[in-house]
């Protein structure tokens, strides 16, 4: 694994990451309300599945070669 290949990774957690915790913060005091403490605090599980899948294989988007004529 290279470096690049390495950033990309981390910069792909990162974004997972930071929108889930944002995801769960807004969540979070409708939640309670509705389906208590304990569901509440089990929304603290996504970030973490977030990261997760993030890493996942996933197919690559297709590459579009474009040849122009000199």
């Amino acid at each position: 694994m290279h470096a690049a290949d390495l950033l990309q990774r981390l910069w792909m957690a990162t974004l997972a990451l930071t929108a889930a915790i944002m995801v769960v913060v807004v969540l979070r005091p409708f939640w309670r309300p509705a389906f208590g403490a304990a569901q509440a605090c089990r929304l603290w599980w996504l970030p973490q599945l977030a990261v997760i899948i993030s890493q996942l294989p996933h197919a690559a988007a297709p590459v579009v070669v474009l040849q122009v004529p000199l």
